[in-house]
């Protein structure tokens, strides 16, 4: 009887390990570490094992991963990004066949941060929440957006559009923006 409890027990630890070590699937981006389930510590292949295949819209072009520089990374060309659009998260490594993540971002308003900053939001609510951004770029493409806003020390970035509203939330290792953005 002892002998099957213990060997009960033990299957449950068992099955209960992988779960330990995931991220939550909930809706929450925690700066410098996740969006939602997917975090900072993750590789292309746990996404892609989590996601399935990449997928683009129309107006990129066939490649599931493409180069960050034409749109997002302004300062380093090595940045590569892969995009499930269906589920409107996206991923950059540094060069193409990288598995550790650079940054990751959303373009969905079901996430937010503790301070509830999400897509749709205005600048000025960011700053309320979060205080005056270590620094504040252009972005080249319009199209993507006009304003990045970057706070470094956390390890979040937002993309502003036009209108002054969050088109995107960008998670990344806190302290490293330098490397990725011109500022």
């Amino acid at each position: 009887m002892k002998v099957v409890a213990a060997l009960v027990v033990l299957v449950l630890l068992l099955l209960a390990s992988p779960g330990v070590s995931q991220a939550p699937d909930d809706k929450l981006i925690v700066p410098g570490q996740r969006i939602g389930k997917w975090t900072l510590e993750m590789t292309i292949d746990t996404l892609l094992q989590m996601n399935g295949l990449q997928n683009l819209p129309p107006f990129i072009g066939p490649s599931p991963v493409y180069p960050m520089r034409r749109w997002y990374s302004d300062s380093n060309s090595e940045i590569w990004g892969q995009e499930w659009f269906n589920l409107h998260f996206q991923a950059a490594t540094r060069g193409r066949d990288a598995q550790r993540l650079e940054y990751v971002f959303i373009e969905s308003d079901e996430f937010k941060t503790d301070k509830d900053i999400a897509v749709g939001v205005t600048r000025q609510v960011v700053e309320n929440a979060y205080g005056q951004p270590t620094a504040v770029t252009r972005i080249a493409d319009p199209r993507v957006g006009t304003l990045r806003l970057i706070y470094d020390e956390i390890g979040l970035a937002t993309v502003i559009d036009r209108n002054e509203i969050v088109v995107k939330v960008c998670v990344f290792r806190a302290r490293t923006a330098r490397a990725l953005w011109n500022f």
